[in-house]
């Protein structure tokens, strides 16, 4: 079996991120990297604090874009959010 890669998307409150976790079956091994960092601001629309969902989504591509550029094939990818 062959190294298993999972990206994991963290959006907080006030920051995001695109993690990488690396499962190596013989000899086993979980390894976890941070791939990006990113901002997140709330923004005032029709006086409600809203998400930037078009940058989040700019951020979290970005990101993705980072692991591919590694070589990296991924098997799966999971997104957390607060809130």
């Amino acid at each position: 079996m062959s190294i298993r890669h999972c990206v994991a998307v963290d959006l907080g409150a006030s920051s995001g991120r695109v993690m990488l976790a690396s499962y190596q079956p013989g000899p086993r091994a979980l390894t976890l990297r941070e791939i990006h960092r990113f901002t997140n601001s709330l923004q005032k629309v029709d006086g409600f604090d809203c998400w930037d969902v078009d940058s989040l989504e700019g951020e979290i591509r970005r990101g993705l874009e980072k692991v591919c550029e590694q070589g990296i094939l991924i098997d799966s990818i999971g997104i957390d959010t607060w809130g």
